[in-house]
């Protein structure tokens, strides 16, 4: 059997290490991984669903009997780890320290000014499948800290589109992406707002404060337009991603408040494409009460996770660009790539993209699996930042007329 390989936070180390050399031992936890060949060490209980869970002691490095199952590190000049499976005593196990953000993004370093980037802070409203996926990719590029909002579970139906696996079943989505964040970036600062937006709109303004951007991927127009409105207050710059019917194609709006559009600008007089229905939640308060959920349960339109994908990217994209705004980064091309505020990109040729012509070789028409940027300007009449409208208040609901 190879040596078993044992891997900690350098920051957790590092702070055992300066304990007193007679303190008491510290408990801790160990996830045991391929058959026990992998061990990851915590100093507070880890959520996993993969590893089997072992006891872990940290402290200083003197001999004792061993013969329980469990992890010990042995602090001192030369630390060692000790290894005890139930059965037997296993020695020589290597050591390896988890750095910090900067070792993990290394990669990224000639494309984004990372260090940055670990002091940008996004707030991402809905965490379903879009959601979720913008979240994890912006940790992946070393955003260091997010506010992330959603009131909902994980349920067997989420399970194909979203980064959740079914061991997450019944957890808050909250929850969830904060552990999926913290794989990727185990630094950032995550802060959980388990709650309805539309009904907590003074709790969100509050969050407001020190945030860089905001990411509207919720799945319905009322709390978009409540989270237009609040952008517009802050004049805080937002992106809005939205999946049409059955995710057959899909639009992504930048908000850059008085400046350009805003999502009221573009939908407060009617909506381009019937949003996507994915969710009896969704479906339920617009629906009567008589109208039982098996027949509403028959009217869910969702598409696949690849569908929301090429969505989801470009919201990425534009937030990195956003962020990293009058940098030297490799992404200053950008600047003038994506200059359109909207942004339209069809999956298949079907619903409002059903005039569209396939893919093929052409580039002279409308085709689907490309994205289009749409000249829009603001809107004087808008009902939201129009010249003869009122800066919205903080908190205040807001409902467009095409809600």
């Amino acid at each position: 059997m190879s040596k078993p390989l044992v891997y900690l936070s350098r920051v957790l180390f590092e702070r055992l290490s300066q304990a007193p050399a007679n303190s008491i031992r510290h408990q801790g936890w160990a996830i045991a991984l391929d058959e026990g060949t992998v061990f990851h060490l915590f100093d507070s209980p880890p959520h996993s669903p993969y590893g089997e869970s072992y006891p872990a002691f940290f402290g200083p490095d003197f001999e004792m009997d061993i013969t329980q199952k469990g992890v010990w590190l042995l602090l001192g000049e030369t630390p060692r780890v000790l290894i005890h499976d139930g059965e037997r005593l296993i020695e020589g196990a290597e050591l390896h320290l988890i750095s910090d953000a900067d070792e993990i993004s290394s990669r990224s370093a000639g494309l984004l000014e990372t260090d940055v980037l670990a002091q940008k802070h996004v707030m991402i409203a809905g965490l379903g499948s879009g959601g979720s996926q913008i979240a994890l990719e912006l940790a992946k590029a070393g955003i260091g800290q997010f506010t992330l909002i959603d009131f909902d579970r994980i349920d067997l139906s989420n399970v194909a589109r979203h980064v959740a696996g079914v061991h997450d079943l019944g957890r808050l989505k909250t929850n969830v992406m904060r552990d999926a964040i913290l794989q990727k970036n185990p630094s950032a600062q995550i802060n959980l707002l388990n709650i309805d937006i539309d009904s907590h709109l003074p709790q969100i303004a509050q969050a407001l404060a020190g945030v860089d951007l905001l990411i509207a991927a919720t799945d319905n127009n009322r709390s978009r337009f409540n989270l237009n409105a609040l952008a517009l207050a802050h004049r805080l710059p937002m992106l809005v991603g939205r999946a049409t019917t059955r995710a057959a194609g899909g639009d992504v709006l930048r908000v850059r408040p008085y400046a350009g559009p805003c999502y009221a600008c573009l939908f407060g007089a009617g909506l381009l494409g019937q949003e996507e229905r994915s969710s009896l939640r969704q479906l339920r308060p617009q629906t009567p009460a008589y109208v039982p959920d098996a027949a509403l349960q028959a009217t869910i339109q969702v598409g696949l996770a690849s569908d929301i994908a090429p969505i989801a990217n470009m919201v990425v994209k534009l937030a990195l660009v956003e962020l990293s705004r009058g940098l030297a980064s490799g992404l200053k091309s950008l600047e003038t790539d994506i200059e359109a505020d909207f942004y339209l990109w069809g999956n298949r040729r079907e619903d409002m993209f059903a005039a569209w012509s396939p893919l093929g070789y052409s580039v002279q028409q409308n085709t689907i699996l490309r994205w289009y940027g749409v000249r829009t300007t603001r809107n004087p009449a808008c009902p939201a930042c129009g010249e003869q409208t009122q800066t919205p208040v903080e908190g205040e609901e807001f409902f467009g007329t095409g809600e």
